[in-house]
């Protein structure tokens, strides 16, 4: 049911963030009461909003939707937005076409991002199937509203392939020029009035330390501040003249006392700001830039899948993999038939050191870039707890932290057909992949928690037996693919690692697909493009 091998554990320092706070001149302090009360309760809320910048510095993390404590709310809103991507057209190397049921919000791999406790946003990656390899990157950022929904906003950017890259590798770009910003089913970025129209800022936030910032990138990797350098991307709402509300438009000068700094209005003496309470960006006027943050969330979908596609194609893979098919399909007629395994080391595959009725151990994993192994007649077909941590380890001895996502663990598990046909199986092929950062490989469990989790894994297994569409039909003692995939993801929920890993789902004939949630949590195929 899973693989055993010898935990590797680090554990990178972190240091506490200082803060530091502006003190209050007893004069300044006489002066606010000088003014009348009722001027007082016209122009205090717009204060507090506009010109506490240097009260808080904006954090983000990844996250899944599942994890999100405003879980309820998106929902909606993202299957809305949803509804109308498939609805609309877009531009393919220069021709219209409907996007049709080819278009997903992934709901799998979220950027949180907070600016002091009353305002935050996340960003969703959207990902259009078959889109060629130069189409813009495209995300939904849903921004608070003071009614407690949420506004939808597009954000499309035209990056390069490197550029794209460079972003999936952690390396900061200013957005500045490359972004356009629309509400969620609309085609256009103009008001009706054509004076106002959302624009990008691109603002960088030095560490919490004060150490690290926009001149110093390269050593970014080396930051030990509780809060890291960070580089955003504000949209908001511009008017250049007339035409109600709105900010005034502007770029140029970055810095600010409290290390967050962006362009400015026309003058010196403006810096673009972001939100602290929910507002829609259409009805605020502001003398300086003030909006909605968001970092580019590129869907990591491209090189999973051509790393999964490239390897089936390596003869020594398929040896290894019609190897544990065999056994997995002789466990499924055989209740005493147990597991077998194979790693990979320098491109060969040897057995696992230990094969055991309900799981395979691997005593050195040095220099190994993957393993495979079968689940038996008993054990769920898909990935285990044990197997979820194992991934951690793989990563953890790649040679780079740019290899981490070479790192694999492929499952194979076989069910007699129902009604039993000799010779006929339903098969399970399942891949993981390590999606996260070198942070991430710190994670351990003590062995009462492994215990709980296998425990809660298998009571899960048998309450979705319960539940279509997890069973092919009610009665069935087994989940169909859905079901197992269900498990998988609450499984990864309840270890802590929504988003760090990456699962993919190998069909009968060959076609690799990334499994992801949709915004109802139910598990979504999205095939890999074919080569």
């Amino acid at each position: 049911m899973h693989l055993i091998i010898k935990r590797i554990i680090f554990n990178p320092k972190k240091t506490k963030m200082t803060m530091t706070k502006k003190m209050i001149s007893w004069l300044a302090l006489v002066a606010v009461f000088l003014v009348s009360y009722s001027c007082r309760n016209d122009m205090l809320p717009e204060k507090e909003i506009f010109e506490n910048s240097s009260q808080f510095q904006l954090t983000s993390r990844r996250m899944s939707l599942a994890e999100s404590k405003h879980r309820l709310k998106l929902m909606p809103e993202i299957s809305e937005a949803q509804t109308l991507l498939r609805s609309s057209q877009y531009n393919v190397s220069g021709k219209t076409v409907n996007a049709g049921s080819g278009v997903t919000i992934n709901t799998n791999d979220v950027i949180y991002i907070e600016n002091g406790p009353n305002y935050h946003t996340y960003t969703f990656s959207i990902v259009r199937e078959n889109a060629p390899i130069d189409a813009p990157v495209e995300n939904l950022v849903l921004t608070p509203l003071p009614d407690g929904t949420y506004k939808g906003l597009l954000f499309r950017y035209n990056f390069t392939q490197q550029e794209k890259q460079n972003i999936m590798d952690g390396i900061p770009m200013d957005t500045k020029g490359k972004t356009t910003i629309t509400e969620a089913g609309t085609n256009i970025t103009l008001s009706k009035v054509q004076e106002c129209s959302y624009v990008e800022e691109t603002i960088w936030q030095d560490c919490s330390q004060h150490i690290h910032n926009q001149s110093n990138i390269s050593d970014w990797v080396n930051c030990t501040a509780e809060i890291k350098p960070q580089v955003y991307t504000i949209g908001y709402w511009s008017c250049s003249s007339g035409g109600g509300g709105g900010n005034e438009g502007g770029s140029g000068n970055t810095g600010s006392d409290d290390g967050t700094g962006g362009g400015n209005a026309g003058n010196d003496n403006c810096i673009t700001e972001v939100f602290q309470n929910p507002l829609d960006p259409v009805a605020v006027y502001n003398p300086c830039p003030i909006g909605v943050p968001t970092s580019p969330n590129i869907p990591n979908l491209s090189n999973p899948c051509e790393k999964t596609k490239n390897m089936l194609k390596d003869p020594k893979v398929q040896l290894a993999i019609d190897d544990i098919t065999k056994q997995a399909k002789k466990a499924a007629l055989d209740i005493n038939e147990g597991e077998i395994g194979r790693i990979e080391k320098n491109g060969m595959f040897y057995p696992a050191d230990v094969s055991e009725d309900h799981h395979v151990i691997f005593n050195n994993i040095a220099g190994a870039k993957g393993a495979y192994h079968n689940h038996t007649y008993k054990g769920a077909k898909i990935h285990s707890p044990k197997d979820i941590f194992s991934i951690l380890s793989f990563a953890h001895v790649q040679p780079t932290v740019a290899n981490y996502g070479d790192a694999y663990i492929g499952m194979i598990g076989a069910e007699k057909c129902y009604p039993d046909v000799s010779g006929c199986f339903r098969m399970f092929h399942y891949i993981i992949r390590f999606g996260g950062i070198t942070a991430d490989l710190s994670k351990n469990f003590t062995e009462d928690e492994m215990k709980k989790f296998n425990k809660d894994y298998r009571d899960r297994e048998h309450e979705l037996a319960e539940t279509l569409p997890y069973v092919n039909f009610l009665g069935d003692i087994t989940l169909n693919k859905k079901g197992y995939e269900k498990l998988f993801f609450e499984t990864l929920h309840n270890m802590g690692l929504s988003g760090k890993v990456i699962l993919q789902r190998v069909d009968d004939d060959g076609t690799v697909n990334n499994i992801n949630l949709d915004a109802n949590g139910i598990p979504e195929a999205i095939p890999c493009p074919q080569l």
